[in-house]
């Protein structure tokens, strides 16, 4: 579940957008919402979020120049996707000087919005670092394995894998064993629980709650377990040892 900040001086735009979108069925959790550029850049001056949602003609300040002030920071990641009743092309070329690729215009619909945020989760979905922990191999089945693990942790498995593949589940077991030395379940334990440290460690400060979700545990309390069990120790620990620098 990605963290989305949304910023629009129209309340019932903003209020609609924040609350009757169903952006969980889709991936993201509204982390905050703001009536003014100059709120938002005071929220990202402390924190942050994995995608900006915000419109571009505002009062004292565009979205544009937010997005600007906040791309001052070169640590922040934030994904950047504006919002305009305006089809000015100029728009869309300064926006695109400062790196932003996504783009809706007003009146949008749920599957403009739908579509666009769809791109936006596959490249933070490709984000993740998590090829560390995956071993090399020449052999595409296998490869292609990896990948669908990557862009699906969630929810895949070895059936539903092997289904996309038009494969046999025992066969492509046996085979990702041979080619990879793991069984399948274990690999793609260790692809949640890099995810998981990644989630733990980002400025995000996501909760116990949100990255269960994202990695498609039934319940907190499974996450946790599990989290425990692999690491020896549980999330929040893990995460406090690691603000310490320990």
């Amino acid at each position: 579940m990605y963290s989305l900040t949304i910023v629009d001086d129209e309340p019932v735009l903003r209020n609609g957008l924040a609350e009757h979108f169903p952006w969980e069925k889709i991936g993201f959790k509204v982390k905050s919402v703001f009536a003014s550029p100059q709120k938002a850049l005071g929220f990202f001056n402390q924190d942050t979020c994995d995608v900006l949602l915000t419109d571009i003609r505002m009062p004292y300040m565009s979205g544009i120049e937010l997005i600007r002030r906040i791309k001052e920071n070169p640590r922040n990641r934030t994904i950047m996707c504006l919002l305009s009743a305006y089809r000015d092309f100029s728009y869309a070329q300064e926006a695109m000087t400062l790196g932003v690729k996504y783009y809706l215009v007003k009146p949008t619909s749920f599957e403009d919005i739908d579509e666009v945020f769809q791109k936006i989760k596959q490249e933070l979905n490709e984000q993740l670092p998590v090829a560390d922990i995956i071993p090399e191999t020449d052999n595409h089945i296998i490869r292609q394995v990896y990948a669908i693990m990557r862009a699906k942790t969630a929810a895949c498995s070895l059936f539903s894998i092997a289904a996309e593949l038009g494969m046999d589940s025992s066969y492509l077991s046996r085979l990702f064993k041979k080619e990879t030395g793991e069984k399948f379940r274990d690999s793609l334990l260790r692809i949640k629980m890099k995810q998981a440290t990644e989630m733990l460690l980002s400025p995000v400060k996501y909760k116990n709650r949100d990255i269960s979700e994202a990695l498609g545990y039934q319940d907190v309390q499974n996450f946790c377990r599990t989290f425990q069990k692999f690491y020896g120790i549980n999330p929040g620990k893990f995460r406090q040892q690691a603000e310490r620098g320990e």
